[in-house]
């Protein structure tokens, strides 16, 4: 990969949404299996590869495309079926409380048909608030490159919210302002 920075590539990759991550870094696979099955272009062995490589890139090429379309028609295991719904609400300074907050805002999402995406419901299962907190964050700034929308319940934006914010911003996934829910 001469003249390409590759660690600029990979950067360029990470910031992509992740269903488009995949697309790409399941592209550049199917580039490097072609040159293990070709191997090196430069031997002289009367066999045409630049043709070769043009027919890799072809087929590289449709596969991305073919992948586009079936993500455009919700068709594939990404796709739930149901509006995915990011809940973004305070945690860290009541995780009590909050949880029950949070799962009564789950209850009204989900009987209005929309899948409510709330990890703050299950990351306390196995990662700790007070240890782990980075860890979690990743995890929920995952999440909200698969969802629809996010909604920001709480009366307030906290610091890690703000940063589950401005990865929604960056995505172009909308955010609404929502008045708490009271179950």
């Amino acid at each position: 990969m001469s003249g390409i920075d590759v660690h600029k590539l990979a950067q360029t990759i990470a910031d992509l949404p992740r269903d488009e991550r995949d697309i790409v870094r399941a592209l550049v696979s199917r580039m490097e299996q072609g040159r293990k099955t070709y191997g090196p272009w430069s031997v002289d062995d009367n066999r045409n590869y630049r043709r070769e490589a043009l027919l890799e890139v072809l087929d590289a090429m449709h596969y991305c495309a073919a992948e586009l379309t079936r993500l455009a028609r919700g068709v594939g295991p990404a796709h739930l079926g149901l509006r995915r719904v990011y809940v973004c609400h305070p945690f860290g300074s009541d995780p009590e409380g909050n949880a029950r907050r949070i799962q009564g805002i789950c209850w009204a999402l989900a009987k209005t048909g929309l899948m409510p995406i709330a990890p703050q419901l299950y990351l306390p299962s196995f990662l700790s608030e007070e240890t782990e907190r980075e860890r979690a964050l990743e995890l929920c700034l995952e999440l909200i490159d698969i969802c629809d929308e996010v909604r920001v319940y709480g009366g307030l934006v906290t610091e890690g919210m703000r940063i589950e914010l401005e990865r929604a911003d960056r995505r172009g996934v909308p955010i609404i302002y929502c008045d708490e829910v009271q179950a």
